[in-house]
């Protein structure tokens, strides 16, 4: 059953990508024309977030990536994670038209320890959007980053794995 779920959630998002990147919700062109412009999400979440610059982050389900691109205009040096590997295509295509540096990593948010390896992050970021979609037997109750304390449950779009704001203060 969970072996089925994640093969038709991956052909989901697989298939909303291309139309999520040409969305004007997304706004995509935005971000490609004005440096300065940062999504709604982060800019909603900033107060939560504190300040990124310096900070080595990773954001666990990124999608198309306009979330992460905007946290490495922030100054956080960015990795983003994903399962479906057409956001990822789209989230390498907007870097690469911003010159924006960020090492994008196609994997299960189960396998990201694995993937990205241990205690590489200051940040370890999760969109509580899709974390709404994992699987129903495996929510992501906490951080698949070793030595990280639970996500906390918010209010807000992000969620960090800090134990209280702003969340990207080093421990």
């Amino acid at each position: 059953m969970t072996e089925d779920y994640r093969t038709l959630n991956k052909a989901n998002w697989d298939e909303r990508a291309p139309a999520h990147a040409a969305s004007p919700d997304y706004q995509v062109d935005r971000l490609r024309g004005d440096p300065e412009f940062l999504s709604e999400v982060v800019r909603f979440d900033l107060p939560l977030l504190g300040p990124v610059r310096g900070l080595d982050a990773v954001h666990l389900q990124c999608h198309i990536g306009t979330d992460t691109l905007s946290l490495a205009r922030l100054g956080a040096r960015m990795t983003g994670l994903d399962f479906s590997s057409a956001s990822l295509a789209e989230a390498r295509r907007l870097a690469e038209q911003t010159g924006t540096p960020i090492e994008f990593v196609e994997s299960d948010v189960y396998e990201a320890r694995t993937a990205l390896g241990v205690e590489r992050f200051d940040l370890p970021l999760l969109s509580s959007c899709p974390s709404r979609w994992s699987s129903p037997t495996r929510a992501p109750t906490s951080t698949p980053m070793s030595g990280s304390p639970p996500l906390p449950r918010t209010s807000g779009i992000m969620v960090s794995a800090r134990s209280s704001p702003p969340y990207s203060k080093r421990a």
